[in-house]
C-alpha cells in the first residue's frame, strides 16, 4: 500500500518528528542512513525532554521540566528474518542507550506484512525505557509496545496520523 516509495515516508517522518514529537521532546538533530555496529538506520534522531523557548516559557523549561536525552531510530526490516533482525536492531538500541547515558530510547519499525511472531513481541515488550512502533506498509497499521515511550508512538507522537496522511498521499498518487 505505502511501500513504493519509501524514500518519501522517511521525508515524510523526518518533517513530522520535528512537527509532532514536541510534546514528548525536542529533536534537534536528525540523521540519514546512520550507522551502528554495521547496521544502518535510515533515520535517526536525538534530543531531548527540555524544549527550547521565550523568556518565559525557557525558565519553565529549566526549573520544572527534566532534561532527559533521547533517541528515535528508524529501520526497515527485511521480509525473511524480521523478528530476529527486530532483536538485533533492539539489542544494539539499547546498548547504544546506556552507553551514551540516554532516558528514553525509540525504535520505529517500518515493514510488509508483518508475521504474527513478530506482532506478538512488540506487544508484549517489557523494557519500560524503550519504546517500540512498527509500521506494516501494507495495511496502513501501527502496532507498539504496551510500555509508556511505545504508547507516546500514538497519542503524543501522533504516528497514526502519520500513517494515515501516507495511505492518503499514496492513493492519490496512483490515481
Amino acid at each position: 500500500m505505502i511501500s513504493s516509495d519509501l524514500g518519501q515516508v522517511f521525508d515524510s517522518l523526518e518533517r513530522d518528528i520535528h512537527r509532532r514529537a514536541n510534546y514528548v521532546a525536542d529533536f534537534n538533530e536528525t540523521f540519514r542512513n546512520y550507522l551502528i555496529s554495521g547496521e544502518s538506520f535510515r533515520l535517526f534522531a536525538r534530543g531531548s525532554t527540555r524544549p527550547k523557548g521565550f523568556l518565559f516559557s525557557k525558565m519553565f523549561a529549566i526549573t520544572v521540566m527534566p532534561d532527559y536525552q533521547v533517541r528515535m531510530y528508524a529501520a526497515r526490516l527485511e521480509k525473511k528474518g524480521g523478528k530476529s533482525q527486530m532483536m538485533r536492531l533492539v539489542r544494539l538500541v539499547e546498548s547504544a542507550r546506556d552507553a551514551e547515558r540516554v532516558s528514553w530510547t525509540w525504535l520505529l519499525l517500518f515493514g510488509d506484512r508483518l508475521s504474527e511472531d513478530l506482532t506478538r513481541y512488540i506487544e508484549h515488550f517489557g523494557n519500560k525505557e524503550v519504546g517500540i512502533g512498527c509500521i506494516d506498509l501494507s495495511t496502513g497499521t501501527l502496532i507498539h509496545s504496551p510500555n509508556q515511550l511505545g504508547k507516546s508512538l500514538r497519542s503524543q507522537m501522533k504516528l497514526n496520523e502519520f500513517v494515515r496522511n501516507l495511505t492518503k498521499k499514496h492513493r492519490f498518487s496512483a490515481i
